[in-house]
């Protein structure tokens, strides 16, 4: 995981963030946890750290490769701290996926599984139980606020769409499609007037690395888009962490605390 900050406190400095929306997604992300062994949050303040949470899911490369040939993600590693701790826990890719955002493979071993089958807890519940708000993009989807939502690569890539409590008018509303790779509709949601807490985007298969050129392609994308995430009014006016997911490593891009 590499951390970009400002003040360069040490890696363990960030690590206890309280009950901010960062903390409540590292602890479901735990190799080999389930939801059932991570202690219940009753309530939340504003976080000490970060109020606000982003991630992009990046694809199939290792740790070595990517900072081989991914220059603008090297350089961010580079500048910061590195840390190691998360790496892919099944193949192919949707039991990573669902593991991300409800904390357990919950026994798929496969990709192709969706919609709606999975009866368990997620991300999703966990933030709304404490009064958090999410949203979820999806590069180049169809049917963006309903429960059609069809990313190109469906549940494999974007996990919302196979738990089955996620099943309802309420909720799909939170699925929007974004225009890759510039994805303005990303972009001018994390400048709106209130950006959900918590923050998803799954890129297309060209621009999260999965399709060739593969990592350069995939390093672009970045290289690209998180400048404007980072000059973004959520970035400007709140606490915010920006977390970059690769199926085989974690890692933070960018955080910046509110000014």
């Amino acid at each position: 995981m590499k951390i970009a900050r400002h003040g360069r406190k040490s890696a363990r400095a960030w690590w206890p963030l309280g009950r901010s929306v960062a903390t409540i997604a590292l602890v479901l992300l735990g190799i080999g946890t389930t939801l059932g062994s991570v202690a219940p949050v009753h309530g939340v303040s504003a976080g000490k750290y970060f109020d606000y949470s982003v991630t992009i899911i990046m694809e199939n490369n290792d740790l070595r490769t990517v900072l081989s040939q991914g220059s603008f993600e090297a350089s961010h590693a580079s500048n910061y701290t590195l840390a190691t701790g998360y790496s892919a826990i099944a193949h192919p890719s949707e039991p990573n996926y669902v593991a991300l955002l409800g904390g357990s493979t919950n026994g798929i071993t496969a990709d192709g599984v969706c919609c709606y089958t999975v009866h368990a807890s997620n991300l999703v519940d966990r933030l709304e139980s404490v009064g958090l708000t999410w949203k979820a993009f999806a590069e180049n989807a169809t049917g963006s606020g309903t429960c059609s939502f069809s990313p190109p690569r469906r549940g494999d890539h974007f996990p919302f769409i196979v738990f089955a409590d996620m099943n309802t008018s309420s909720r799909c509303a939170g699925f929007d499609s974004t225009s890759g790779p510039e994805d303005p509709e990303f972009i001018n949601y994390l400048n709106s007037p209130q950006p959900a807490n918590y923050i998803w985007l799954t890129p297309n298969d060209l621009d999260n690395g999965h399709n060739s050129p593969y990592i350069t392609a995939g390093d672009a994308f970045l290289a690209a888009l998180v400048p404007k995430i980072l000059a973004s009014s959520l970035f400007h006016t709140k606490r915010a962490a920006l977390l970059v997911w690769n199926r085989l490593l974690a890692s933070i891009l960018g955080t910046r605390a509110a000014r």
